[in-house]
């Protein structure tokens, strides 16, 4: 299957370097990154980032490339779906072989909940 998860940024940030995952920027048009994509081409929603957030990427995405993918998944600003729920090291992600053995299973790949022992109080 062909797989993509997008990355969303709105800020510099590095992004891995790995055929599955691909950035994304919205709202600041300003940021340099080699191979991201952009949310304000298109068929988009870009304008209304302040109050989508990571949704204006989404929007893009379906508008725009959904078409060329099996799956998709979307991280929230900069975070990686990984098998180690306190680790962002690479090693940890999830791959594509991942995802298409999941969905062998499945029809829809989420993470476990984690439960804190503090709240926002």
């Amino acid at each position: 299957m062909n797989n993509v998860i997008i990355v969303v940024t709105h800020k510099q940030c590095e992004i891995i370097n790995n055929a599955l995952y691909q950035s994304v920027i919205v709202g600041n048009q300003d940021i340099k990154m080699p191979n991201s994509w952009r949310d304000n081409i298109g068929d988009n929603i870009s304008s209304k980032n302040p109050y989508y957030c990571e949704l204006t990427a989404l929007y893009w995405f379906w508008k725009n490339k959904s078409f060329q993918y099996d799956n998709i998944g979307l991280c929230h600003y900069r975070r990686y779906f990984t098998k180690n729920p306190f680790s962002n090291q690479p090693k940890y992600f999830i791959t594509d072989k991942d995802i298409n053995t999941y969905l062998n299973s499945y029809d829809i790949i989420l993470p476990q909940p984690f439960y804190w022992n503090t709240t926002v109080k």
